[in-house]
């Protein structure tokens, strides 16, 4: 009778577990956000705590919820959790996203990141969840600052003729947390030869004539992208080899955003560059292309040179 009850038990407990997981994957795990000027903290992001009513007055619920997901799902979370941040520069990144930037900088031994929203206790934030932002760069949005440029991959999108598609059915299934890490976090397998090239790339930013910090955050993600990125490349025509591509993706979205002063305080490391661009192994053609259009926008901006524009 005993055992019969125990059976019951565990058949009751099984249930409930797959009855969990059909609700947690068929949640919808992406949350985009509208940025809005003036923004100065968390609480514009999230809400904050109010100790009258002794309730959590929240400013974007769907966050908050997420938030509340990831912490009840704790190193158990499985799934990917994306939120986007829509304008993110109409007011300061680093500002009210300031406590995901310090979970930004977690060690990857010790995936127990915490932080503070204003609850009564800190928040569990494991690595699933991930921010994306698009941004502007005119009058009204504000420049991003070198904290935030070390901690982000920035893509520019390239002007394009819109053209209409059909809308493409993808059938993929579920994607889960550790499918995407075993595809894109390879360890580190750079040659010799590639180490002496970011070597020199990085001697060339933090010449004193530039003075610009390639952080040790910065050169590791650089090589980690480059080693996955390799990998999963295609060569082009003209012989520019897979190594070369991730190369110069890496240039283009970690480096070149440092960028952003006189130009005649980066013509030293242009000139490194455009040498390196121009050598057997560099073949860097969109780094170079950059360059040259800096240059060139330097000429009818009185001098002043910068990759975000």
């Amino acid at each position: 009778s005993s055992n019969n009850t125990d059976d019951t038990a565990d058949s009751s407990n099984n249930t409930d577990d797959t009855d969990n997981d059909k609700i947690r994957i068929s949640m919808n795990r992406y949350v985009s956000v509208s940025v809005e000027k003036g923004w100065s903290s968390k609480r514009d992001l999230i809400g904050y705590y109010n100790p009258l009513t002794r309730q959590y007055d929240r400013s974007n619920s769907k966050i908050y919820d997420a938030l509340m997901i990831l912490d009840s799902e704790g190193k158990g979370s499985d799934l990917p959790y994306l939120i986007l941040l829509d304008e993110a520069n109409l007011s300061p990144i680093e500002y009210y996203w300031a406590d995901f930037m310090k979970a930004a900088d977690r060690d990857p031994d010790n995936s127990n990141t915490y932080i503070n929203i204003g609850l009564e206790r800190d928040i569990f934030i494991p690595e699933t969840l991930h921010f994306l932002a698009t941004i502007n760069n005119d009058q009204t949005t504000e420049q991003l600052s070198p904290r935030l440029i070390d901690r982000a991959w920035i893509i520019k999108l390239p002007k394009s003729v819109y053209k209409r598609h059909d809308p493409v059915k993808c059938d993929w299934g579920i994607i889960s947390w550790e499918d995407i890490y075993s595809a894109f976090g390879k360890p580190d397998n750079l040659t010799v030869k590639q180490r002496k090239v970011l070597d020199e790339i990085y001697k060339a930013f933090e010449d004193e004539t530039t003075n610009i910090s390639i952080s040790y955050r910065v050169r590791s993600s650089i090589e980690s992208y480059i080693c996955v990125a390799q990998e999963i490349m295609e060569e082009e025509e003209g012989g520019k080899k897979k190594d070369q591509i991730a190369l110069d993706y890496a240039i283009l979205q970690k480096l070149l955003p440092k960028i952003d002063g006189p130009l005649s305080s980066y013509k030293d490391l242009f000139e490194k560059l455009e040498n390196l661009c121009a050598s057997d192994y560099g073949n860097l053609t969109m780094t170079a292309k950059a360059i040259k259009k800096m240059k060139d926008n330097a000429k009818n901006n009185m001098g002043y040179c910068q990759y975000l524009t």
